[in-house]
């Protein structure tokens, strides 16, 4: 048996209409599973921002069901990347504003920060792209090149 894991594309499902209608037996249907194949979701974002000028609702409930089913797999999405070039960074000085380029997230705001020992980052090829890095995260993920 195939799935998105292996094998090719097999016919596997007998397809009824939820009205008792009888489907088009020259049609050709192809399911996606949403709470199991990432590709599913993929494919229907995919869709729904295809269909959303035709049929907006549809759209609308599209996305409903994708917000669903990507919190179900959103712990399987998550795949370990190292970083491949150095990041850019400096001290949060404490007492300094902020501008608006730096992006602090909730989660940061809640546990305190901008705090002594956080770090802004920035992205080397556009200067107004910055935001924050906890001191936790910075002490437990990088380290300094050449200090001096």
């Amino acid at each position: 048996m195939s799935n998105y894991k292996h094998g090719g594309y097999e016919k596997k499902y007998i397809i009824k209409k939820t009205n008792g209608k009888p489907i088009d037996p020259k049609a050709d249907y192809f399911v996606l599973r949403l709470d199991k194949d990432p590709h599913a979701l993929v494919a229907l974002q995919v869709y729904m921002e295809s269909v959303k000028h035709d049929n907006n609702i549809l759209a609308i409930d599209l996305y409903d069901v994708l917000k669903k089913n990507l919190k179900i797999q959103e712990n399987e999405m998550f795949k370990k990347y190292r970083r491949t070039q150095i990041a850019e960074m400096r001290p949060f000085i404490v007492g300094e504003e902020l501008s608006d380029r730096v992006s602090l997230t909730e989660a940061d705001k809640e546990n305190g920060s901008p705090k002594r020992g956080d770090m802004i980052a920035r992205n080397p090829v556009n200067y107004n792209d910055q935001w924050l890095i906890a001191k936790d995260f910075f002490m437990a993920n990088f380290e300094e090149i050449n200090p001096q």
